[in-house]
């Protein structure tokens, strides 16, 4: 197996998190690899072990012949038997394959929304499908939005993400401060819910401060939210920290962490947050319900409803050893069910 991974940039994000693991995996299992940043690098190209096995190139637009015919001579002399694109970047893979017709080409499909009626750019996939060898879907509401939407991909299966520990610290979480939330600031993460919800219980919680982590390129979604800040009169209390690569010192302080989404595929950041020993709350969409076992590991809250996030932050608050219960149960879980070598083994069969 010879493997070329295709992504837009390495930007902090689920899916170029799941192209580093993989990345690192396959060097670990001495499987010659590449990792194309096709528009740009980002913060996460500092993880990739094998920094030779990583290529930056700069793609200025969908028809950028340059960039395309620069990436197709270094796939050529790499000689992949697999390329395998994560989200957007399949569009460029299947073309990718029409030159190298023994190479096969697998979708790695991430974002929760593509099941949904705006779907970004899901409802392009059906016209270059024919182009597609297999299919990765992270959830099983996209599992099934492929058999039906794409039904001439010949294979297409489920096979969760996988994390990377970030602390293995033990930590007595009852009396931290920090509340954190790791989700690049845009529409379907739906900070607004979060910050609404926060507001009600800082009111009673007064120590409580709240950590946005992640990337922000939406000006205007940055705006709204400080605004909103602002409002709610909350400058002192929320931290908008922009994109962090080191969380260690993060989990290590956090009460709990929260994801207030409005879509989702299976996020990677849960599962770090998960294997890390910290307590999690998130929205009951994609994956989440039923990677938190139905609430048995973690909380859930109904999407874009304030109210029900609150009750949930309240509960961990004043329950804080029922938290650390369902946070250790939840890190065996993942221990039992979830890492690259379980990964590996459901990838392989898409050859077979």
């Amino acid at each position: 197996m010879r493997v070329v991974q295709l992504i837009d940039s390495l930007d902090i994000g689920g899916g170029e998190r799941m192209a580093v693991n993989l990345a690192n995996l396959f060097s670990e299992k001495g499987i010659p690899n590449l990792l194309v940043a096709t528009r740009k690098g980002g913060p996460l190209g500092v993880l990739v072990k094998d920094q030779s096995s990583l290529v930056i190139l700069s793609k200025k637009r969908t028809l950028d012949f340059i960039t395309f015919f620069d990436l197709l001579k270094r796939i050529k002399s790499f000689n992949p038997s697999v390329i395998h694109a994560h989200d957007s970047s399949i569009f460029w893979a299947t073309i990718l394959g029409g030159f190298l017709p023994k190479t096969q080409v697998i979708w790695h499909a991430h974002y929760g929304g593509f099941s949904s009626d705006n779907g970004r750019f899901g409802k392009q996939v059906k016209f270059i499908q024919n182009g597609i060898d297999s299919v990765i879907a992270v959830n099983l509401d996209l599992l099934e939005w492929v058999k039906k939407e794409l039904p001439r991909i010949p294979k297409s299966k489920f096979i969760g993400n996988f994390p990377d520990k970030i602390s293995d610290q033990a930590v007595d979480r009852s009396s931290k401060n920090w509340i954190i939330s790791l989700a690049n600031l845009k529409k379907p993460k739906n900070h607004r819910n979060l910050v609404l919800a926060f507001s009600k219980v800082a009111k009673t919680n007064p120590t409580l401060k709240l950590a946005l982590i992640g990337t922000c390129e939406d000006e205007e979604y940055l705006r709204d939210l400080q605004g909103l800040i602002q409002l709610e009169k909350l400058e002192k209390k929320i931290t908008i920290t922009g994109p962090v690569i080191a969380l260690k010192d993060w989990f290590d302080q956090a009460r709990f962490a929260v994801l207030s989404s409005d879509v989702e595929g299976l996020p990677v950041s849960v599962l770090e947050l998960g294997l890390s020993g910290v307590p999690v709350l998130c929205s009951a969409v994609g994956a989440c319900p039923e990677l938190l076992g139905e609430g048995r590991f973690g909380y859930l809250a109904s999407p874009n409803n304030p109210e029900s996030l609150e009750s949930q932050m309240i509960k961990i608050i004043e329950k804080h050893e029922e938290a650390f219960s369902k946070s250790l149960l939840f890190k065996e879980k993942l221990l039992s069910e979830f890492g690259g070598d379980k990964f590996f083994k459901e990838y392989s069969t898409l050859f077979n």
